[in-house]
């Protein structure tokens, strides 16, 4: 991990009183997923696996660390774009980041390589690339 996610959100709350634990759990978790465990984003079940994961690591109910979580993407979404700093942390600019779910994989990618998805997308193909499933062709 080259930022730990509880970093990383800091830097784009700032000092702020959300508790922002669930977050960075979920962050981290999916960072897990995506590149030690080598799941690919489509693969990845949140509200199965990711965020009761994190409850189970806050010793919260699982529909309560949901709700926290998906308040806190989304305001960390908000934030983003009120501050300009979608490119920084996403790789390119946007309007609308999508549901939560994405902008926990582009923290996680952030995180977890230092480089914005999209940059990573293009330095790092391989990471992202889950063919290993797919069969020979004859």
């Amino acid at each position: 991990m080259q930022i730990y996610p509880e970093v990383l959100i800091r830097t784009i709350f700032g000092m702020s009183r959300k508790n922002i634990h669930p977050l960075s759990y979920a962050v981290h978790i999916t960072a897990e997923r995506l590149f030690v465990q080598h799941i690919s984003i489509d693969e990845l079940l949140f509200t199965k696996d990711i965020y009761p994961t994190a409850a189970r690591l806050l010793d919260k109910k699982p529909v309560n660390v949901t709700r926290r979580i998906e308040r806190l993407a989304n305001h960390c979404q908000d934030k983003l774009l009120a501050d300009g700093l979608v490119e920084k942390y996403i790789g390119k600019p946007a309007d609308d980041l999508g549901d939560p779910h994405n902008l926990i994989i582009y923290l996680a990618v952030y995180a977890y390589l230092g480089e914005p998805f999209y940059k990573a997308l293009q330095l790092y193909p391989e990471l992202f690339a889950h063919q290993a499933d797919l069969p020979s062709l004859p």
